[in-house]
C-alpha cells in the first residue's frame, strides 16, 4: 500500500490481500505518515488500544453497577495483569484493535437500552462498522448475541420499550454496514472481482463452514480456558466469588451472556485459534471484578498461590540452560539467573507483605504479573531471540533484488522478508519439490526455503543457512551458476559476522 500509494485495496507480494480488512493498516501508514517509515510504530499500535479498551469497559462497569465505586478501578487491573491481554498488547494483530470496536459497540448497545437512543445508535454504528474494518464480520458474532439478550440482562436498566431498542438495534447495524460499504465498494472496483468475491464471502459464509485454516473439534476451548483466566486463577478470593450472591443480577447476567455466548458460537465455527477469544476477555474481567468488589478481605493466603507461581516460573528461567542443552551458555545463563533471581525476590516480597484488602491483593498480582512477563520475554529475546530475527536474510535479499535477482519462496509467504528488507519486488511462490526445476529456469536466482535438516541435492547448492523457528532457514542457488558480485560479499560477511557472534558469546 505504501510503495504503491494504493490505500483501498492491501496487497501483500504484490497480489490483492483479501484476508483482512485495512483498518490496521490504514493506522500503520498513518504514523508512517506522521514519523516517518518505522519499526517502533506497528508496534505500538496494539499497545495503544489495548490500553484504550480500558475506557469503555470501565464505561460499561459504571452503567452496570454505578453505585459500586471500586468496579471500575478493579476491571481495569484485572484486565491489564491478564497474561493473555499482556502477550497481544505486543503482537502487531488485528485482535486489540477488533476487541475495542467490540467494547465500543456494547457501550452504544447499553446506551439504546438507558434511554440515549440517538449517542447510543451512533456509538454501536461505529463499533461494528470499524470493527468490521479492523478484522470482518466477527465483530457481530462478538456483540449482536450479548446486546439481544437484554431482556434477560438489562431488566433494572431499561428505560426504553423493547421494540424501540430493537429498532435502534436494527439502525445502528445499518450505520456499521454504510461504514464498511464506504471502502468496500470502491475497493471491489479497484481490486477486481476476484477480489470482491473473497472479501464478501471469504470472510463469511466460507470462514463458517469451511474454514480449513485452525480448524479443530467443538471442544477445542474447554482445555484452553485456564490460560485466559492466568493469573488470576491463582488468587484465592476469585474462587470465593463462584460461590458469592452479592453481584447485582444486572451485572451477573450480562457476563454470563456475553462470555457463554461467545463460547458457545466460537466453538461452533469451525475455525478456531486462542486469540479468537480475546474481545470475550473483558468480559471475563468484569465478571471477575464485580465479585471481587464486594469482598473487602483478601486473607493471609490469598495471594499465596500466585507468589508460588512465581517462584516456579522463576526456577523454570534459572534451570532453562541446564534443562535446554541446545541454548548456549555465557551471557544466556546469565540472563536467566538474572531473570529468575528478580521474579524470586517478587515472590517474596509477595509474601512478605501479604496484602490485606481486595484492592492491595490485585495490584499486587498485576505488578507481578507484568514483571513477570516483561522478564520472560526479555530472557526469550536474549535466549532464542536470534531464531526469529529475519533482518541479517532480508539484507542479503536486498542486495539479490539490486542485482536483479529473481527470488522466489517455497510455502505459503507471510510477507516477513519485504518491510525488514525494504523491497519492492515480489516473490514466486513454489513448492519445496519445485526448487531444482525453478532454478533450472532461473540461473541467477535465489530459493528461501525451510528445513528440518537441509537435504544434500545435485540440483543447488547451499548459500545461507541461519537457524528459524525450530527449523533452518535456508538460501539455495543453482550448483553450476557462478556467485559473483554484492550478494555473494553479503552472503559471506553474514555468514562471517554470525561465527564471530557465536564466538564471542562462547568465551
Amino acid at each position: 500500500m505504501w510503495q504503491k500509494g494504493d490505500f483501498l485495496v492491501p496487497r501483500l507480494n504484490g497480489l490483492p490481500y483479501p484476508h483482512k480488512p485495512p483498518l490496521l493498516f490504514w493506522l500503520i501508514h498513518a504514523g508512517w505518515w506522521a514519523f516517518g517509515v518505522n519499526e517502533w510504530w506497528p508496534r505500538l499500535v496494539p499497545s495503544l488500544f489495548g490500553l484504550l479498551c480500558l475506557f469503555p469497559l470501565r464505561r460499561v462497569a459504571n452503567i452496570l453497577w454505578e453505585d459500586n465505586e471500586k468496579l471500575p478501578c478493579l476491571v481495569s487491573m484485572i484486565l491489564m495483569g491478564s497474561i493473555l491481554w499482556l502477550a497481544f498488547c505486543t503482537f502487531v494483530m488485528f485482535d486489540l484493535l477488533l476487541s475495542f470496536f467490540v467494547l465500543v459497540a456494547i457501550v452504544g448497545g447499553v446506551y439504546i437500552i438507558t434511554g440515549r437512543q440517538w449517542q447510543g445508535m451512533v456509538l454501536m454504528g461505529l463499533g461494528l462498522g470499524l470493527g468490521t474494518l479492523s478484522k470482518g464480520p466477527v465483530v457481530f458474532v462478538h456483540t449482536l448475541p450479548v446486546l439481544f439478550l437484554f431482556p434477560w440482562w438489562a431488566q433494572a436498566l431499561r428505560r426504553t420499550k423493547s421494540k424501540f431498542i430493537i429498532a435502534n438495534y436494527c439502525g445502528a447495524i445499518l450505520i456499521g454496514i454504510a461504514i464498511v460499504l464506504a471502502w468496500v465498494i470502491p475497493a471491489i472496483k479497484a481490486g477486481g472481482g476476484e477480489y470482491g468475491d473473497a472479501i464478501l464471502w471469504g470472510q463469511t459464509a466460507h470462514r463458517v463452514t469451511s474454514s480449513f485454516a485452525h480448524r479443530r473439534p467443538v471442544w477445542w476451548y474447554m482445555p484452553w480456558l485456564p490460560v485466559l483466566l492466568l493469573p488470576w486463577i491463582f488468587f484465592i478470593p476469585m474462587w470465593k466469588t463462584l460461590f458469592l450472591r452479592h453481584n447485582p443480577r444486572t451485572v451477573l447476567r450480562f457476563c454470563l451472556s456475553w462470555i457463554i455466548s461467545t463460547l458457545v458460537i466460537f466453538s461452533i465455527l469451525s475455525g478456531k485459534q486462542v486469540y479468537y477469544l480475546l474481545p470475550m476477555l473483558p468480559g471475563v474481567a468484569l465478571f471477575i471484578a464485580s465479585g471481587l468488589s464486594t469482598q473487602s478481605e483478601v486473607g493471609t493466603k490469598g495471594t499465596l498461590p500466585f507468589a508460588v507461581f512465581m517462584a516456579l516460573l522463576a526456577t523454570g528461567l534459572m534451570l532453562s540452560p541446564i534443562v535446554a542443552k541446545s541454548l548456549p551458555y555465557g551471557t544466556h545463563r546469565a540472563w536467566c539467573i538474572a531473570g529468575g533471581s528478580i521474579l524470586l525476590g517478587a515472590a517474596a516480597a509477595i509474601l512478605v507483605l501479604k496484602p490485606r484488602k481486595v484492592l492491595g491483593g490485585v495490584a499486587a498480582i498485576l505488578m507481578g504479573s507484568i514483571l513477570s512477563f516483561v522478564i520472560t520475554e526479555a530472557v526469550f529475546v536474549k535466549t532464542i531471540g536470534n531464531r526469529y530475527d529475519l533482518r541479517g536474510v532480508a539484507r542479503i535479499l536486498r542486495a539479490y533484488e539490486e542485482q536483479g535477482r529473481p527470488v522466489a519462496h517455497t510455502g505459503k509467504y507471510h510477507g516477513q522478508y519485504h518491510f525488514l528488507g525494504r523491497l519492492k519486488e515480489p516473490f514466486q511462490v513454489i513448492r519445496r519439490g519445485q526448487i531444482g526445476a525453478w532454478l533450472a529456469t532461473h540461473p541467477k536466482g535465489r530459493v528461501i526455503a525451510y528445513f528440518r535438516r537441509p537435504p544434500a541435492s545435485a540440483d543447488w547448492k547451499l548459500l545461507y543457512s541461519h537457524p528459524y523457528r525450530g527449523k533452518t532457514l535456508v538460501i539455495l542457488g543453482l550448483r553450476h551458476s557462478k556467485t559473483r558480485g554484492v550478494g555473494r560479499g553479503i552472503t559471506d560477511r553474514c555468514l562471517r559476522d554470525r561465527r564471530l557472534t557465536q564466538r564471542a558469546r562462547t568465551s
